[in-house]
């Protein structure tokens, strides 16, 4: 099957493009706040430093996300963290030449799908995820048969997820960063992805034509600019509330 895996310079182009007519309104919103106070890096130069992002955000988390959070595992649980890290693992080998795998962020990512298939046990359900991260939800999720969605405003995040979630179902996922629009997106099949990069996400005139039934955001909403975080909750609002109207019409 042919290779869709996006590449840091096709992401990087289309960004810049991008730049050039985006308000300044909206690119100060999208800035990484915590990050950039932090001095946490967001930005790689070149594919092989991707590698930096595989286990990250939550290091020395593992033995006690296991033992304290998720109080074990079933084993469906097993079969699905098994599948996402044999992705991992194939994916860094591939595309970075070391065999990596994610321990403690791909745990905290289990706990988060646990939650979400507990208020969703259907699997055909649609889960947007607003600063995905390594994107370990996102691929637990596709691993068991949901359809899926993610934005992330951090280069080095958007690029990994995008690699990682291509290895894990090449072919089945839909990235906008080289062209097609949110605003075009009814609907997503079950175990199939759109990634929106945040160009494409913010607009002065938000307006979205998908209806999803979860929209989740973990470890960021305390993190962002303040005008982000007012967006977001208004657009989350906004495809939430397509599928109320959905189901109330049917």
């Amino acid at each position: 099957m042919e290779n869709k895996k996006l590449k840091l310079n096709e992401y990087d182009a289309a960004e810049s493009s991008a730049l050039e007519s985006i308000p300044n309104r909206i690119i100060e919103c999208t800035r990484a706040v915590s990050f950039s106070d932090a001095g946490y890096p967001t930005r790689v130069r070149s594919s092989s430093a991707l590698v930096r992002y595989v286990d990250v955000m939550h290091e020395g988390r593992a033995s006690s996300t296991f033992h304290e959070l998720l109080r074990g595992i079933t084993n469906d649980e097993f079969n699905l963290l098994k599948t996402v890290t044999r992705a991992i693992k194939d994916n860094s080998e591939k595309q970075y030449k070391k065999k990596m795998v994610a321990t403690g962020s791909l745990l905290r990512a289990l706990l988060i799908v646990r939650t979400l298939k507990a208020l969703y046990p259907e699997k055909k359900r649609l889960v947007f995820e607003i600063g995905h991260g390594s994107g370990y939800v996102g691929a637990l999720l596709l691993a068991d048969g949901y359809a899926y969605a993610s934005t992330d405003i951090v280069q080095a995040f958007y690029v990994y997820q995008n690699n990682l979630l291509e290895e894990l179902i090449p072919g089945q996922v839909t990235d906008l960063v080289n062209g097609g629009e949110l605003t075009s997106i009814n609907s997503i099949k079950p175990g199939h992805a759109v990634h929106v990069p945040w160009w494409k996400f913010y607009s002065v005139t938000p307006n979205i034509n998908m209806s999803v039934d979860a929209v989740t955001c973990n470890h960021a909403l305390a993190e962002m600019h303040p005008n982000s975080l007012h967006y977001i909750l208004h657009l989350a609002k906004m495809m939430l509330q397509k599928t109320k109207n959905k189901c109330s019409n049917k």
